[in-house]
């Protein structure tokens, strides 16, 4: 119920937009991308509203919707790991360029299927995870150094359960952790994230 009362409002706040960029004429020439900076949980892992942050997808998958004038890929949704650089290139492209071609774009003309096949997320805790398109992992015992781009892999800890393990898109709201029995996965992410972290680094 809370979900369903949040996309109404959002729903007829874009139909009041639309609806006035149409009377004005300037439907037609405006690029509009709707987005947010955050999530806000309704419920999921037991909490409402902002607080403490731990990398879950209510805290992640932020709404992104982008219109083009042409209406091209206008019923278009897409899976693909998206990072907030993302839009700002898409901006950069479509400000610069006579044919925009890059950040959302080859997703929006259903052009490419993914931009990327992996992500690093640091949480405001300097909690990790680390996403692929099949997987969530969350190495519950990484943090990031305070203030440092580094990040250390290794606490020390040889505790077998502090990974978590959610299959994705299935499992949208990681409620069941899968780590405990697949083990073989646990550890191939393991390693492609510390091959990630380490580019980061280097």
């Amino acid at each position: 119920h809370a979900y369903t009362a949040q996309i109404a409002t959002m729903d007829a706040c874009l139909g009041g937009l639309l609806e006035w960029l149409e009377t004005s004429g300037a439907l037609d020439d405006t690029l509009l991308i709707v987005s947010s900076p955050r999530s806000f949980p309704l419920g999921e892992h037991r909490r409402v509203g902002l607080g403490e942050k731990e990398p879950y997808t209510e805290f992640r998958h932020v709404p992104l919707m982008v219109r083009v004038p042409d209406m091209s890929g206008a019923s278009v949704r897409s899976q693909a790991l998206l990072r907030p650089a993302d839009l700002y290139t898409t901006l950069d492209d479509w400000f610069s360029s006579d044919e925009a071609t890059k950040g959302l774009f080859p997703l929006i003309r259903e052009e490419a299927e993914t931009i990327r096949q992996r992500l690093v997320l640091v949480g405001p805790n300097r909690e990790i995870s680390f996403r692929t398109p099949a997987w969530l992992m969350r190495p519950k015992d990484v943090r990031l150094a305070s203030d440092a781009v580094e990040i250390p892999v290794d606490d020390g800890t040889e505790d077998e359960t502090v990974w978590s393990l959610f299959a994705k898109p299935d499992d949208h709201w990681e409620v069941n952790d899968v780590a405990d029995r697949c083990v073989r996965i646990v550890e191939e992410l393991v390693e492609a994230c510390d091959e990630t972290v380490a580019a980061i680094n280097s």
